[in-house]
Protein backbone atom coordinates (compact mmCIF):
# COMPACT_ATOMS: atom_id res chain seq x y z
CA UNK A 1 0.00 0.00 0.00
CA UNK A 2 1.28 3.12 -0.61
CA UNK A 3 0.18 6.64 -0.02
CA UNK A 4 0.65 10.04 -1.40
CA UNK A 5 1.48 13.56 0.09
CA UNK A 6 1.99 16.91 -0.84
CA UNK A 7 4.59 18.90 0.51
CA UNK A 8 4.55 22.76 0.31
CA UNK A 9 7.26 25.53 1.72
CA UNK A 10 10.15 23.72 -0.46
CA UNK A 11 12.27 26.93 -0.71
CA UNK A 12 15.84 27.45 -3.44
CA UNK A 13 18.15 25.49 -2.16
CA UNK A 14 19.07 22.25 0.21
CA UNK A 15 15.72 20.67 1.87
CA UNK A 16 15.61 18.39 4.15
CA UNK A 17 11.67 16.44 4.68
CA UNK A 18 11.21 13.89 6.94
CA UNK A 19 9.51 10.58 6.56
CA UNK A 20 7.54 9.14 9.89
CA UNK A 21 6.36 5.34 9.43
CA UNK A 22 4.30 3.56 11.77
CA UNK A 23 3.45 -0.06 11.51
CA UNK A 24 0.17 -1.59 12.01
CA UNK A 25 0.65 -2.40 15.66
CA UNK A 26 1.13 1.10 16.55
CA UNK A 27 4.41 1.25 18.04
CA UNK A 28 6.98 -0.35 15.51
CA UNK A 29 8.21 3.33 13.55
CA UNK A 30 10.48 4.05 11.24
CA UNK A 31 11.98 8.08 9.98
CA UNK A 32 13.37 8.47 6.83
CA UNK A 33 15.17 11.80 5.34
CA UNK A 34 14.96 12.90 1.88
CA UNK A 35 16.92 15.89 0.78
CA UNK A 36 15.16 17.97 -2.10
CA UNK A 37 17.03 20.44 -3.98
CA UNK A 38 15.00 23.38 -5.78
CA UNK A 39 16.54 24.83 -8.37
CA UNK A 40 17.89 28.55 -7.80
CA UNK A 41 15.81 31.07 -9.59
CA UNK A 42 18.30 32.69 -12.32
CA UNK A 43 17.73 35.32 -15.04
CA UNK A 44 18.16 39.19 -14.87
CA UNK A 45 14.54 40.50 -13.12
CA UNK A 46 15.20 44.16 -13.05
CA UNK A 47 13.88 46.93 -15.14
CA UNK A 48 16.08 48.51 -17.44
CA UNK A 49 13.73 51.66 -17.56
CA UNK A 50 10.78 52.66 -16.26
CA UNK A 51 8.74 55.87 -17.00
CA UNK A 52 5.11 57.61 -16.35
CA UNK A 53 2.86 59.83 -18.90
CA UNK A 54 0.01 62.02 -17.88
CA UNK A 55 0.06 62.76 -21.78
CA UNK A 56 -0.23 60.47 -24.29
CA UNK A 57 3.42 60.18 -25.85
CA UNK A 58 4.20 60.96 -29.32
CA UNK A 59 3.80 58.32 -32.62
CA UNK A 60 7.50 57.16 -32.23
CA UNK A 61 6.04 54.99 -29.26
CA UNK A 62 6.91 51.61 -30.88
CA UNK A 63 9.74 52.94 -32.95
CA UNK A 64 11.41 54.15 -30.21
CA UNK A 65 10.99 50.48 -28.05
CA UNK A 66 11.78 48.54 -31.73
CA UNK A 67 15.33 51.04 -31.88
CA UNK A 68 15.78 50.10 -28.24
CA UNK A 69 15.06 53.30 -26.34
CA UNK A 70 12.11 54.43 -24.20
CA UNK A 71 13.16 58.04 -23.49
CA UNK A 72 12.02 59.73 -20.62
CA UNK A 73 8.13 60.39 -19.18
CA UNK A 74 6.56 63.61 -18.51
CA UNK A 75 5.88 62.37 -14.56
CA UNK A 76 8.53 62.86 -12.29
CA UNK A 77 9.68 60.01 -10.37
CA UNK A 78 11.30 60.01 -6.61
CA UNK A 79 14.10 59.28 -6.11
CA UNK A 80 14.94 59.22 -10.26
CA UNK A 81 14.64 55.34 -11.69
CA UNK A 82 17.82 53.40 -10.82
CA UNK A 83 17.33 49.17 -11.90
CA UNK A 84 18.91 48.81 -8.01
CA UNK A 85 15.81 50.90 -6.74
CA UNK A 86 12.54 49.61 -5.82
CA UNK A 87 10.30 52.20 -4.14
CA UNK A 88 9.55 55.35 -5.70
CA UNK A 89 6.87 58.52 -5.38
CA UNK A 90 5.03 60.72 -7.92
CA UNK A 91 1.98 62.96 -8.33
CA UNK A 92 -0.42 63.38 -10.78
CA UNK A 93 -3.86 65.58 -11.43
CA UNK A 94 -4.79 62.69 -13.94
CA UNK A 95 -7.15 59.64 -13.23
CA UNK A 96 -5.37 57.28 -15.74
CA UNK A 97 -1.60 57.33 -16.84
CA UNK A 98 0.22 55.09 -19.19
CA UNK A 99 3.33 53.23 -17.82
CA UNK A 100 6.32 52.12 -20.04
CA UNK A 101 8.85 49.85 -19.09
CA UNK A 102 12.03 47.93 -20.30
CA UNK A 103 13.29 44.92 -19.04
CA UNK A 104 15.51 41.75 -20.15
CA UNK A 105 14.44 40.10 -23.26
CA UNK A 106 12.19 37.06 -22.55
CA UNK A 107 11.09 38.65 -19.45
CA UNK A 108 7.52 39.09 -18.00
CA UNK A 109 6.22 42.19 -16.78
CA UNK A 110 3.03 43.23 -15.40
CA UNK A 111 1.57 46.56 -14.00
CA UNK A 112 -1.08 46.44 -11.43
CA UNK A 113 -3.11 49.34 -9.11
CA UNK A 114 -3.09 47.78 -5.86
CA UNK A 115 -6.22 48.78 -3.49
CA UNK A 116 -6.39 49.46 0.32
CA UNK A 117 -8.07 45.92 0.75
CA UNK A 118 -4.97 43.72 -1.67
CA UNK A 119 -6.69 43.47 -4.65
CA UNK A 120 -5.35 44.24 -7.73
CA UNK A 121 -6.47 45.41 -11.19
CA UNK A 122 -4.28 45.84 -14.49
CA UNK A 123 -5.27 47.50 -17.21
CA UNK A 124 -5.44 47.61 -21.20
CA UNK A 125 -1.59 46.88 -22.28
CA UNK A 126 0.75 46.43 -25.11
CA UNK A 127 3.82 44.03 -25.10
CA UNK A 128 7.28 44.41 -27.74
CA UNK A 129 9.83 42.28 -27.72
CA UNK A 130 12.54 42.65 -29.54
CA UNK A 131 16.93 42.32 -29.84
CA UNK A 132 16.57 45.22 -27.43
CA UNK A 133 15.14 43.38 -24.34
CA UNK A 134 11.16 43.00 -23.82
CA UNK A 135 8.96 46.63 -23.79
CA UNK A 136 5.41 46.62 -22.05
CA UNK A 137 3.17 49.30 -21.44
CA UNK A 138 0.14 49.62 -19.94
CA UNK A 139 -2.76 52.46 -19.45
CA UNK A 140 -3.63 52.35 -15.68
CA UNK A 141 -7.40 54.11 -14.93
CA UNK A 142 -9.46 55.03 -12.48
CA UNK A 143 -6.35 56.78 -9.83
CA UNK A 144 -8.62 57.58 -7.07
CA UNK A 145 -7.41 61.48 -5.57
CA UNK A 146 -5.23 60.33 -2.35
CA UNK A 147 -2.22 57.94 -2.49
CA UNK A 148 -2.32 55.20 -5.23
CA UNK A 149 -0.40 52.19 -5.05
CA UNK A 150 1.36 50.68 -8.39
CA UNK A 151 2.97 47.03 -8.57
CA UNK A 152 5.75 46.49 -11.37
CA UNK A 153 6.41 42.80 -11.42
CA UNK A 154 9.45 41.53 -13.39
CA UNK A 155 9.38 37.45 -13.70
CA UNK A 156 12.90 36.29 -15.73
CA UNK A 157 13.20 33.26 -17.73
CA UNK A 158 14.64 31.43 -15.28
CA UNK A 159 12.03 31.96 -12.97
CA UNK A 160 13.86 35.29 -11.16
CA UNK A 161 11.38 37.82 -9.98
CA UNK A 162 11.58 41.04 -8.63
CA UNK A 163 8.31 43.91 -7.68
CA UNK A 164 9.02 47.31 -7.53
CA UNK A 165 6.57 49.81 -6.27
CA UNK A 166 5.32 53.30 -7.06
CA UNK A 167 3.35 55.21 -4.60
CA UNK A 168 1.29 57.87 -6.65
CA UNK A 169 -0.55 60.79 -5.08
CA UNK A 170 -3.42 62.49 -7.52
CA UNK A 171 -4.61 65.73 -6.20
CA UNK A 172 -6.56 68.56 -8.30
CA UNK A 173 -8.07 68.53 -11.52
CA UNK A 174 -6.42 66.47 -15.10
CA UNK A 175 -5.47 69.13 -17.98
CA UNK A 176 -7.83 68.93 -20.55
CA UNK A 177 -5.34 69.73 -23.08
CA UNK A 178 -3.96 67.62 -26.48
CA UNK A 179 -0.83 65.96 -26.71
CA UNK A 180 -0.71 66.30 -30.95
CA UNK A 181 -2.71 67.97 -33.22
CA UNK A 182 -2.10 67.93 -36.94
CA UNK A 183 -3.76 68.67 -39.97
CA UNK A 184 -3.13 66.17 -42.81
CA UNK A 185 -3.68 66.18 -46.74
CA UNK A 186 -3.57 63.20 -49.27
CA UNK A 187 -0.33 61.39 -47.20
CA UNK A 188 1.73 64.70 -46.30
CA UNK A 189 1.25 66.72 -43.20
CA UNK A 190 0.08 70.29 -43.19
CA UNK A 191 1.64 72.71 -41.85
CA UNK A 192 0.24 74.59 -38.71
CA UNK A 193 0.60 78.14 -37.97
CA UNK A 194 1.88 78.76 -35.59
CA UNK A 195 3.28 74.98 -34.69
CA UNK A 196 1.53 72.85 -31.89
CA UNK A 197 1.75 73.67 -28.66
CA UNK A 198 -1.13 72.20 -26.21
CA UNK A 199 -0.99 75.90 -24.36
CA UNK A 200 -1.73 77.38 -27.75
CA UNK A 201 -5.79 77.05 -28.74
CA UNK A 202 -6.07 79.00 -32.40
CA UNK A 203 -3.99 77.88 -35.54
CA UNK A 204 -4.11 77.93 -39.63
CA UNK A 205 -3.52 75.88 -42.17
CA UNK A 206 -3.73 75.96 -46.14
CA UNK A 207 -5.17 72.33 -48.18
CA UNK A 208 -4.28 71.97 -51.98
CA UNK A 209 -8.14 70.20 -52.32
CA UNK A 210 -11.33 69.86 -50.31
CA UNK A 211 -10.24 67.12 -48.37
CA UNK A 212 -8.36 67.17 -45.18
CA UNK A 213 -7.82 64.81 -41.84
CA UNK A 214 -7.69 66.23 -38.75
CA UNK A 215 -5.79 63.85 -36.25
CA UNK A 216 -5.58 64.60 -32.45
CA UNK A 217 -4.02 62.24 -29.65
CA UNK A 218 -4.87 62.97 -25.90
CA UNK A 219 -4.59 61.09 -22.65
CA UNK A 220 -6.53 57.99 -22.06
CA UNK A 221 -9.09 60.44 -19.34
CA UNK A 222 -9.50 63.37 -21.81
CA UNK A 223 -12.28 62.56 -24.38
CA UNK A 224 -12.19 64.81 -27.57
CA UNK A 225 -15.05 66.26 -29.97
CA UNK A 226 -14.51 67.58 -33.01
CA UNK A 227 -16.66 69.63 -35.08
CA UNK A 228 -16.54 71.72 -38.28
CA UNK A 229 -18.34 74.58 -40.48
CA UNK A 230 -17.43 76.35 -43.33
CA UNK A 231 -16.75 80.18 -43.18
CA UNK A 232 -20.95 80.73 -43.89
CA UNK A 233 -21.94 78.42 -40.80
CA UNK A 234 -22.79 75.62 -43.29
CA UNK A 235 -21.59 72.01 -41.29
CA UNK A 236 -18.81 69.81 -42.41
CA UNK A 237 -19.92 66.32 -42.56
CA UNK A 238 -16.80 64.26 -41.77
CA UNK A 239 -15.82 60.39 -41.28
CA UNK A 240 -14.23 59.42 -37.76
CA UNK A 241 -11.92 56.79 -36.77
CA UNK A 242 -11.25 56.59 -33.18
CA UNK A 243 -9.11 53.92 -31.15
CA UNK A 244 -7.46 53.52 -27.70
CA UNK A 245 -3.99 52.37 -28.72
CA UNK A 246 -3.08 51.21 -24.75
CA UNK A 247 -1.57 54.70 -23.66
CA UNK A 248 -4.03 57.31 -24.99
CA UNK A 249 -7.11 58.19 -27.39
CA UNK A 250 -6.74 58.30 -31.08
CA UNK A 251 -8.87 60.59 -33.40
CA UNK A 252 -8.83 60.85 -36.85
CA UNK A 253 -11.81 63.07 -38.39
CA UNK A 254 -11.97 63.63 -42.22
CA UNK A 255 -13.72 66.46 -43.54
CA UNK A 256 -14.00 65.89 -47.50
CA UNK A 257 -16.19 68.68 -48.31
CA UNK A 258 -13.95 72.05 -47.58
CA UNK A 259 -14.99 74.98 -48.46
CA UNK A 260 -12.62 76.98 -50.88
CA UNK A 261 -12.42 80.96 -50.42
CA UNK A 262 -13.02 81.68 -46.92
CA UNK A 263 -11.53 79.66 -44.47
CA UNK A 264 -13.52 76.62 -42.93
CA UNK A 265 -13.84 76.40 -39.14
CA UNK A 266 -13.00 73.14 -37.09
CA UNK A 267 -13.06 72.91 -33.49
CA UNK A 268 -11.73 70.70 -31.42
CA UNK A 269 -12.92 70.48 -27.73
CA UNK A 270 -10.62 68.35 -25.46
CA UNK A 271 -12.13 67.47 -21.97
CA UNK A 272 -11.55 65.97 -18.28
CA UNK A 273 -12.91 65.14 -15.27
CA UNK A 274 -13.18 68.23 -12.64
CA UNK A 275 -11.54 70.21 -15.48
CA UNK A 276 -12.89 73.20 -18.15
CA UNK A 277 -12.35 72.00 -21.33
CA UNK A 278 -10.06 73.29 -24.02
CA UNK A 279 -11.06 73.97 -27.12
CA UNK A 280 -8.73 74.19 -30.03
CA UNK A 281 -9.51 76.35 -33.48
CA UNK A 282 -8.29 75.37 -36.29
CA UNK A 283 -8.80 77.78 -39.59
CA UNK A 284 -8.19 75.71 -42.63
CA UNK A 285 -8.31 77.17 -46.33
CA UNK A 286 -8.43 75.94 -49.39
CA UNK A 287 -6.38 76.87 -51.96
CA UNK A 288 -8.06 77.60 -55.37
Amino acid sequence: ESDVFLVTGILPGTNTVEVNVIAEDGTTAASYAVTVTREMPRGDAALHALQLWESTPSRGLMESAIAGHIGTGDIHLTPEFAPAVDRYAATTTASSLLLRAKAATGSKVTAEIVGSDETKRGGSSFSLSSDHGHFHGVTLSGLARGTNVIEVSVKAEGGNHRTYRLDVERFGSATATLAELEVRSGDSDVEMVPAFDPATTEYTAKVDRSKAMIVTRAAADVEIEVAGRTASGERLMQRVFESNLGFGNLRRSTFSDLAPGLPNVITVTSSAEDSQPTIYTLHILVEE
